[in-house]
Parts: structure tokens; C-alpha cells; sequence
């Protein structure tokens, strides 16, 4: 037997587990958890703007727009008879 054996038949290392390192680690995740909920809710904004950004850049840069005005041809289609 080794000595790990010998102190695991002393200290009962499971119930030292479930009534102290468990209820830590516990905390500390639920904790972590909260954070990481904050940190998204205060960033929201920011990742909105973002996203709307994109927006106007994909729509700025559309073969529709020239020019800073819309090109009416685009919009308004003649029929090709």
C-alpha cells in the first residue's frame, strides 16, 4: 500500500470534497456566470452599433449606390420591349 492510501483512509478526502471544495467551486462558476452575463449585457449596445455599422458599409459599398446619390436606373427599370 502507499501512502496515498493510508492518508485517504485517514482524512476522508470525498466528504472534505462535498462540504468544501464543492460549495467553492460552485460559487465561483455561478460567479464567473453572472460576469460573463454583465460583461454581454453592457456590450450590447456596442455590438449592436456594430452590427449596423456593417450594414451601412455593405450598403455604402452596393453597385446600387454611386456617387453619394442612388442610381435611378436601379430603381426605376424601364421595360425592355
Amino acid at each position: 500500500m502507499s501512502w496515498l492510501d493510508d492518508v485517504g483512509k485517514v482524512i476522508p478526502i470525498a466528504e472534505l470534497y462535498r462540504d468544501f471544495a464543492q460549495p467553492a467551486t460552485r460559487e465561483v462558476g455561478e460567479a464567473l456566470g453572472n460576469a460573463a452575463k454583465v460583461a454581454r449585457f453592457a456590450l450590447a449596445p456596442i455590438d449592436y452599433l456594430a452590427a449596423q455599422h456593417q450594414r451601412w458599409k455593405r450598403y455604402w459599398a452596393s453597385p446600387d449606390f454611386s456617387d453619394g446619390l442612388l442610381s435611378l436606373r436601379s430603381v426605376v427599370r424601364t421595360p425592355s420591349g
